[in-house]
């Protein structure tokens, strides 16, 4: 029988917040650092479950900014009032693929198992298929 987890987040400052659920426990979750020249600066550390479901809050839609890089294809979600970016979003065929910065939530990541993820070889293509697969797409308020 599969158990549900919460993970609860926000940005710093509490204008962007979410509430991510899982029907499996977190040591089910991948947890990915990626090593792209955005996220080694940056530094966050990603999950995602396609079966999950996350819900975004978002108290002052002025105070949220995008950005995107190389072959803009995913949109880093930033707020604008503290800095942080509690997630990243990609849309395929206006459906939305979401990914978590897990750094943004309530969880100790002391005792993650963290994976690097390198992907300077992935094509187009390769990374609009690892999306689909891979992020979240049940997403309210987004």
């Amino acid at each position: 029988m599969s158990e549900n987890t919460l993970i609860e987040g926000a940005c710093h400052c509490g204008n962007i917040q979410y509430q991510y659920t899982i029907n499996k426990s977190l040591d089910g979750l991948s947890f990915r650092r990626c090593t792209c020249s955005f996220c080694s600066r940056y530094a966050p550390i990603y999950t995602s479950d396609p079966d999950g479901h996350l819900k975004v809050s978002i108290l002052n839609p002025d105070n949220i900014s995008h950005y995107q890089f190389d072959t803009k294809i995913v949109r880093f979600l930033f707020c604008t009032n503290c800095g942080n970016m509690p997630l990243a979003e990609f849309n395929n065929n206006d459906k939305k693929y979401t990914v978590l910065n897990i750094r943004t939530s309530t969880l100790n990541l002391a005792s993650l198992d963290v994976k690097q993820l390198t992907l300077n070889n992935e094509t187009i293509l390769d990374g609009q298929q690892r999306r689909i697969a891979n992020w979240i797409s049940n997403i309210d308020g987004l």
